[in-house]
């Protein structure tokens, strides 16, 4: 569940990066997103993001459900849809907290408005349903959505997403998050970045199955 945005952006278009870089700040962000659907650029993304890596790395096939700017809970709608067999691994890239699913003319986006009580009512259990799934979680960019809720003023809500947290602190894979290194004109890492990730994914997983 990690998308790979601007991953596949040059490969797609055959131009530089440099080039598509300087592409993307001559339109701008709305009219080079519109550029991103009508390229499907985000499917050459998901194929080069950790995820895909970390197949390689393990020589397994994968299915990488991620979307550009998703939330947590559109990142559960679309595991829900998904068949997948119990010794699957299920590995989630922990998202923004201030993310929510909405629905419009019965297409899924993502809002980014929502104060703070919901967002973490939202987001904790989401998180406690992907743990009934079994699913792992990895935090590559930081998020710190973990702590958010030690700002709730709602006592019984702070609760409740304290124990949701600490359940899932121990699905959590813990690597060093390599340094970010070069980005890509809207702010993303190269690849580079995703395979060094995949590396240390792979080092920590073998890790787990030898002890």
């Amino acid at each position: 569940m990690t998308a790979g945005t601007e991953l596949g952006d040059h490969h797609v278009l055959g131009k530089s990066i440099a080039e598509v870089d300087t592409l993307k700040r001559s339109l701008g962000l709305q009219k080079w997103q519109q550029l991103e659907l009508k390229y499907d650029l985000q499917t050459e993304g998901r194929r080069r993001s950790w995820p895909a890596h970390l197949a390689r790395e393990l020589q397994r096939e994968y299915l990488n459900l991620a979307q550009s700017g998703s939330s947590i809970d559109q990142c559960l709608l679309r595991m829900k849809n998904q068949l997948h067999n119990e010794d699957d691994l299920i590995i989630v890239g922990l998202t923004y907290i201030q993310r929510a699913l909405r629905f419009s003319e019965e297409q899924e986006h993502t809002a980014k408005h929502q104060d703070l009580e919901t967002a973490c009512w939202n987001w904790f259990r989401t998180i406690e349903s992907m743990c009934e799934m079994n699913a792992q979680f990895v935090d590559v960019v930081d998020c710190k959505a973990g702590l958010t809720f030690r700002y709730c003023k709602n006592r019984d809500l702070k609760a409740y997403c304290e124990s949701v947290w600490m359940r899932a602190k121990t699905r959590l894979i813990k690597i060093e998050r390599p340094p970010w290194g070069p980005l890509h004109a809207n702010s993303h890492p190269y690849e580079s970045w995703h395979i060094e990730v995949a590396k240390r994914m792979k080092e920590y997983l073998n890790e787990q199955t030898t002890t």
